[in-house]
Parts: C-alpha cells; sequence; structure tokens
C-alpha cells in the first residue's frame, strides 16, 4: 500500500474544504472557544456559559453544514439553490444560539443531546431524503461509519505520538511545558485534524454506491458470530425475567428498562448489519430471525411498560420517563412496520428516529413541557394532601408535614428548579424569588439544591436531598466540612493529620480500630458499629470517650446538613479528663440514622492531642 504524498494530502484537504467549507469553519470556531475556555479564567458562571452557547451553535451547525452540503451535492442543485440552502442554514444556527438562554439550566444541554442525536441521523439519510436506492442508502452509511473509525484511530496515534514528543522536551530539557497544552492538542486533533479527515473520505459520487455490492468480510463475521449470539443471550435472560414475573407476580425492577432498550438496540443494529446479505443463498435463517425477533420484541415492551408505568404513576412524568416511554412507542411502530410493510426500508429506521428526537424537544407535547406540567401537578397533590395551598394556590408557612411528603416536595422543587429554573415556582410563592436567588446565589453544581433549600425555607421546611434522607430504612447522611484553615496547633503536644475510621459492611456490631504513633506513645481511635461513639485509649493507660449524638442532632436540627458543606467551626469537637486533652477537626462524617439508633459508617479527620 502506498502512502500517500504530501501533495496529494493538501489535494484531498482542498477538495474537503470545497465540499464542507462551513463545517470545517464551524468546526474551526468551536475548536478555538474550546482552547479559550480551557485558558481563560472565569469569574463569574455567566462568562463560562457565555462560551458554552458559542461551542453549542457550532458543533449542531458543523452537523446540519454536513447534512445540506450532502444533500446538495446529491440533489446537483445550482449555485443560487445551493447557496439559498446554505444560508438557511446559518440562519437556524445563528438563531439557535440566540434563543439560548442566559443560564443553561439542564433541560437546555438535554435538547442539545436530542439535537446532536438528530443532526447525526440526518447526516445518515441526508442525501438520500428525496429517493434513493436502499442499497445505495445501506453503502453510504458503511463508508461513514468505517471513515470515522479510521478517523478515530489516526487521530487517537497523532496525539499519542505529539503528546509523548512534548512530554519528551519537557523531561529531557525541562522546558516547564504547561499540562493545558496536552488539552489544547487533543481538542485541535480531535476539533480540527479529525473533522477534516473525516469529511475528506466521504464518497463523492453517491450515484456509484447504489450499483455496489461491497460487504466487508469481517463485518459479517462480527455480526453473525458475536452480536447476533449477544442479542440471542440478551432475548433468553429477558424472556426467562419475564416468566419469574408471571409466577411470582411480583412488578418489573425498573432497571429492566435498560435491558430491555439494550437488547432491542443491539438487535435492530445487527438486522441493520447483515441487511445486504439478508437475501443471499444459503442465509435464510437471517429472513427467519428478522421476523422471528420483531415478534420477540412485543412482551418485551410490554415488559418496559409496566416497569416505568409504576413510576409514572407514584412520582410523575419526567424527561427520562418521556423518553422511556417514547421509545416503546417508537419500538411498536418499528416491529409492526417490518412485519406488515412489504417494502420494509431500513431508511425509516434513521428517519423515525430523527422526527423523534426533534419533535420531541419543543411545543406542549414535548418531553420538558409534559414533564414540567407533570411534576407541577405532583407537587401541588403533595401540598394539598398536606393542606399547605390556600384558596389562590399559594403555599401557607409553617406547616408541619409528614416524612415522605417532605421528602418528595424536596425532590421535585429541586428537579424543578435544576431542569426549568427556579422561575417555575414564583407562582407559588408569595416572596420575589427573582432578588431572593438570582443575585444571591452563583451557579454551579450545588445550585439546584442550594435554591430548593431556599424556596423550601419560605414553605417553612428544610431541604432533604436524596443523600442526606432520614427515615425508617436507615439511610446514610453525609456531613461535608468546609475546607479547613490552617489547623492551630499551640499547646499541643500532637498533630495526627488524616485520621480515617470506615465500615460499610453489614455487620450490626463491630469495633474499626487505627493506631497511631504518639512519641514515644501511641492512641488507638475507634468506633463501635452499634454506638454513635468515638473512643480513645492511649499507650499510657488514659481513655477518652466522645458520645457524637449530642452533635449530629444539633447539626441535623441547624439544616447545615443540607448544604454542600458545613463551616468547619462547627466540625471541631474536643474531649478532656483531667490528664489528657483530644480535638478533632473533622472533614467528613457518614452516619446512618434511624428512627430510634444512630450509628457511625466513617469518619475523616485531622487530631490534636494535649497533655496536661
Amino acid at each position: 500500500m502506498r502512502l500517500p504524498s504530501v501533495e496529494s494530502l493538501f489535494t484531498k484537504m482542498l477538495v474537503s474544504f470545497k465540499r464542507f467549507p462551513l463545517a470545517i469553519v464551524a468546526a474551526v470556531g468551536g475548536v478555538v472557544v474550546s482552547c479559550l475556555m480551557v485558558h481563560l479564567d472565569y469569574t463569574t458562571s455567566v462568562v463560562f456559559e457565555g462560551y458554552t452557547r458559542i461551542l453549542m451553535a457550532c458543533y449542531l451547525g458543523m452537523l446540519l453544514f454536513i447534512s445540506v452540503a450532502l444533500f446538495s451535492q446529491r440533489m446537483k442543485l445550482s449555485l443560487i439553490r445551493n447557496s439559498l440552502l446554505q444560508s438557511a442554514a446559518i440562519a437556524l444556527a445563528i438563531i439557535y444560539f440566540l434563543t439560548l438562554p442566559v443560564h443553561l439550566h439542564t433541560s437546555v444541554y438535554i435538547c442539545f443531546e436530542l439535537y446532536t442525536i438528530g443532526l447525526l441521523l440526518l447526516v445518515s439519510f441526508a442525501p438520500f431524503m428525496l429517493g434513493g436506492d436502499v442499497n445505495g442508502f445501506w453503502q453510504f452509511n458503511k463508508e461513514i461509519l468505517l471513515r470515522f473509525l479510521v478517523a478515530v484511530l489516526y487521530s487517537a496515534v497523532l496525539y499519542a505520538g505529539v503528546s509523548i514528543g512534548l512530554l519528551a522536551i519537557d523531561k529531557l530539557f525541562n522546558a516547564g511545558i504547561d499540562s493545558k497544552i496536552y488539552l489544547d492538542l487533543w481538542i485541535v486533533i480531535t476539533g480540527i485534524f479529525n473533522t477534516w479527515f473525516f469529511l475528506a473520505g466521504l464518497p463523492e459520487n453517491l450515484d456509484e454506491l447504489e450499483a455496489s455490492t461491497a460487504y466487508p468480510k469481517g463485518l459479517k463475521i462480527f455480526t453473525q458470530y458475536v452480536l447476533l449470539p449477544l442479542v440471542s443471550l440478551y432475548l433468553v435472560i429477558l424472556y426467562s425475567y419475564e416468566i419469574k414475573i408471571f409466577f411470582t407476580s411480583h412488578w418489573p425492577e425498573g432497571w429492566v428498562t435498560y435491558l430491555v432498550l439494550c437488547f432491542s438496540v443491539s438487535g435492530i443494529l445487527s438486522l441493520l448489519l447483515i441487511w445486504p446479505i439478508r437475501n443471499e443463498e444459503g442465509q435464510y435463517w437471517i429472513k427467519n430471525f428478522t421476523r422471528f425477533f420483531y415478534f420477540a420484541l412485543f412482551p418485551l415492551i410490554l415488559l418496559l411498560a409496566l416497569a416505568i408505568y409504576k413510576r409514572i404513576l407514584q412520582y410523575g412524568i419526567t424527561e427520562y420517563r418521556y423518553f422511556i416511554m417514547l421509545l416503546a412507542l417508537w419500538l411498536v411502530f418499528v416491529a409492526s412496520y417490518f412485519l406488515i410493510s412489504k417494502a420494509k426500508s431500513i431508511k425509516l429506521i434513521p428517519i423515525s428516529l430523527c422526527l423523534i428526537a426533534f419533535l420531541s424537544s419543543f411545543g406542549p407535547w414535548g418531553a420538558f413541557s409534559i414533564s414540567k406540567h407533570s411534576q407541577l401537578r405532583h407537587m401541588e397533590s403533595i401540598l394539598a394532601k398536606n393542606k399547605m395551598l390556600d384558596q389562590t394556590n399559594h403555599y401557607i408557612v409553617g406547616k408541619e408535614i409528614k416524612w415522605k411528603s417532605h421528602f418528595e416536595l424536596s425532590s421535585v422543587v429541586q428537579y424543578l428548579v435544576e431542569m426549568h429554573g427556579f422561575e417555575v415556582m414564583q407562582p407559588y410563592l408569595y416572596s420575589n424569588l427573582d432578588s431572593l436567588l438570582k443575585k444571591e446565589l452563583p451557579r454551579s453544581s450545588g445550585y439546584s439544591a442550594e435554591c430548593a433549600d431556599k424556596i423550601l425555607k419560605l414553605m417553612g421546611l428544610r431541604y432533604v436531598n436524596k443523600w442526606d434522607q432520614i427515615g425508617k430504612n436507615g439511610e446514610l447522611i453525609n456531613f461535608r466540612a468546609a475546607t479547613h484553615k490552617v489547623v492551630d496547633i499551640t499547646g499541643y503536644n500532637e498533630y495526627i493529620p488524616d485520621v480515617n475510621l470506615s465500615y460499610y459492611g453489614s455487620k450490626a456490631d463491630t469495633t474499626i480500630t487505627v493506631g497511631y504513633k504518639l512519641g514515644r506513645d501511641s492512641m488507638r481511635i475507634s468506633f463501635n458499629t452499634a454506638k454513635p461513639v468515638i473512643y480513645m485509649l492511649f499507650n499510657k493507660g488514659e481513655m477518652l470517650s466522645m458520645n457524637l449524638l449530642g452533635p449530629i442532632d444539633a447539626l441535623l436540627k441547624s439544616g447545615y446538613v443540607l448544604k454542600d458543606t458545613i463551616p468547619a467551626e462547627k466540625m471541631i469537637f474536643t474531649v478532656s479528663n483531667g490528664t489528657v486533652e483530644v480535638k478533632f477537626h473533622i472533614s467528613n462524617l457518614v452516619i446512618q440514622k434511624q428512627e430510634k439508633q444512630t450509628h457511625i459508617q466513617s469518619m475523616d479527620a485531622n487530631a490534636l492531642v494535649r497533655w496536661k
């Protein structure tokens, strides 16, 4: 195999740029913005989100420009029509950027993922939107897949080679290369080289593909002897589980939805990969497997529907549950089509999924609108059940509610804030949330929890997150201290950093002990899983014990557990007798709290020891 010359490489790059100018420009723009995001220091989240908006628009624009270019080339559009189509694509990318909110809630990112999926699927069938042979469609997507894999391989090798070279220069010549350079290199290679290399290999004469009968032998072996057996194994497991449910009358587990979807996707992918050889002599089993597969989907779709139905009945619709239901309906549609239709066009699969991705992202029928209204109704039902709503649907301050309702309300409020912003809560509150939250709280990873905490405090309640549940089942509670300032060891004889005690087993009465050397003396620190007590035993015979039940209850009542971190001074505890004093600067404390008992799970701390 001859390696291409430098001249031929530049020629191909030039041809690729002429075919996909807007896509390459968008890729370069995304790379520039990404590198700026790596090196700039952000004083506010608005700056970061501003660059993120540009990056999202560049990425989606690139996919859209590729699709438009492929469609235009396939249809052999005139210069004027092609220019109008390209201008429309540019306008759509600009409109998308301008309509992005200043603060990017989780729903924005989910919507971005939907557009990404939709546009990736659009690339797969853009040249065949207005006709074209199904074989050409399959061959085109085969070439896309193979070219993508080759581009990823080349990019990985190139990055590894250049990175090793930079590392050698840095270590051998003490060049002091900034570690961020490696990330810049990865961005440039994946964003520019990988994209350009991939586009350069896309088929130019799509008409020739329709007459092609090429089928990779390796793909045939992989599909027949690896993928299809795995699909069959999945099928046996899922049907065995369904039979178990039938005889035991147990409701299906929620995670079965992942298994059913994985099976369905893997099965459909397998059938797509072997489509060209389905009618070959001696391959009748493929036809039979295809028909059997689509029949086998219906009981599994029912299993999926039952698994998600219970969650919806209890907690309402969320985006995740919406998409599960939508995919279940899509599977019914696809299975019915391939069982009934005589055409059996595989183009239907990416086209229908593309439409679903776009249509579910907006409108009153969309995932976000339906989920928001469902969760608002769920919240209203909780408030009404606990008599917290007045005649105008505003909350009543200071109402005590049951634990289950308390936790569900915390979960719903945080969901609404995270997905749709705190503004959706304004109709239920008398206070102005914009002045209370928008200016006071920075946007961070814990922003939604902080907002939910403040909103619930307006209701006379406290926020309880999923990690800090306090219920009858003994849920874990994690007390996390803010970073301690320099520890003042004045007056203390010994300093013990990184004290760690932990036990996550199932035994109810187990003692965990760790020993530490103290100059000429030693100390053992321990706790028993049945008691909220820390024990200290010295080699001199002195023994101390520190009961954390009181401090734990105080932290719970104060509401500090609801924060991402607790002030460091609130996590300092001292115990002493007439001979020795021990002070613990606790950084992390995990307890298991039941209705009548409190157990320690783990503790991380620094300890100071003073002999009197």
